[in-house]
């Protein structure tokens, strides 16, 4: 009987689409979902993106492979391409799970080796994807934090990049430019601007919106006050003289006691120099800790708290749609 042999292979799932529903099992022990409606999605991948990748292993013996047969097909891990608006040389990878029972000997990084050849053999130059808490396993794979990027997702197999891209353009969003208006001239109303950028005769106003914009009459002069108030000036009353410090108690008793009153107390911030008074210097800042604010609230720079785009592996500004932090990481391939 021949030896054994093992081969790792990554292919589109829409060519095995046999593995459709174990691959449905697979991505559901990481996150929960119908397993129609998982199996759904996983049926619109297609060689245009977005693009489901699965790493299986192929068991057999040595006469077996001659023949071209295999005794086992095992379904190791699944990742999902997707086009990035704006980029056409970047593809964005999102649902990365390698399965529970096989995870810890190595299967993640050969499922990330193996879709960065695959995503590279098809002219991509750029990854890009997010994680929770995988930042470290994936900065040790060669990412780097970046900033977020806008993935199409299933929308690419239903409506053209082109299409896309002129609405996340911010020229699209821009407002045509209004005509000056020579002096004199009303300001045109809302309907007539929008008849002027659709092409259509501006509708006739009726006339009570027509006496609207008629210039109004003058209005009359202010009335002059009534003689009743025509008055001299009052002249304020005067100021009454501040009443005495009262006494504390504590130096009430101690007169009464025959003791001398307490001293003043000393300002902390103040020392006398002759007849003029001068702050003293402020205290020198406590040593800050790698990775974190310092007393003057600046970053503290160290090769593990390295801060790229507002993150760093510790820390993020971003958040997903349920609020949790989000790390977006790049890796050139």
């Amino acid at each position: 009987m021949g030896s054994v042999s093992e081969m790792l292979t990554i292919v589109p799932l829409h060519q095995r689409p046999e593995l459709m529903e174990a691959c449905a099992e697979l991505i559901n022990e990481e996150w929960k979902k119908s397993k129609t409606s998982r199996i759904y999605s996983l049926q619109k991948s297609t060689d245009n993106f977005p693009l489901c990748l699965v790493l299986i292993k192929t068991q057999g013996t040595a006469e077996d492979a001659t023949d071209g047969k295999m005794v086992e097909t095992q379904l190791l891990g699944h990742a999902r391409l997707s086009r990035v608006v704006g980029q056409p040389e970047s593809l964005f990878m999102e649902t990365v799970v390698v399965s529970k029972a096989l995870r810890g000997k190595g299967y993640g990084r050969k499922l990330m080796e193996a879709t960065e050849r695959y995503a590279g053999s098809r002219g991509f130059r750029h990854l890009h994807l997010t994680t929770h808490d995988k930042q470290h396993f994936y900065a040790h794979l060669g990412y780097a934090l970046s900033e977020p990027v806008q993935s199409m997702g299933f929308m690419s197999s239903l409506v053209p990049m082109g299409f896309l891209e002129m609405f996340s353009s911010p020229l699209h969003h821009a407002r045509a430019p209004i005509p000056a208006l020579a002096p004199g001239t009303p300001s045109p109303t809302a309907a007539q601007l929008s008849s002027r950028t659709s092409g259509a005769k501006p509708p006739q106003l009726p006339y009570a919106i027509a006496a609207a914009h008629l210039p109004l009459p003058p209005l009359p002069p202010p009335l002059s006050p009534p003689a009743c108030f025509m008055t001299a000036a009052i002249p304020p009353p005067p100021r009454l003289p501040p009443p005495p410090p009262r006494a504390s108690p504590l130096h009430t008793t101690s007169a009464a006691l025959g003791f001398p009153p307490p001293p003043a107390p000393r300002l902390p911030l103040l020392a006398m120099q002759g007849s003029s008074a001068c702050l003293l210097p402020p205290p020198l800042p406590l040593p800050s800790l790698p990775g974190y604010k310092g007393s003057a609230g600046h970053i503290v720079s160290s090769p593990a708290a390295k801060e790229t785009c507002g993150q760093m592996l510790l820390e993020t500004p971003y958040r997903d749609l349920r609020g949790l932090p989000i790390f977006w990481m790049k890796k050139d391939i």
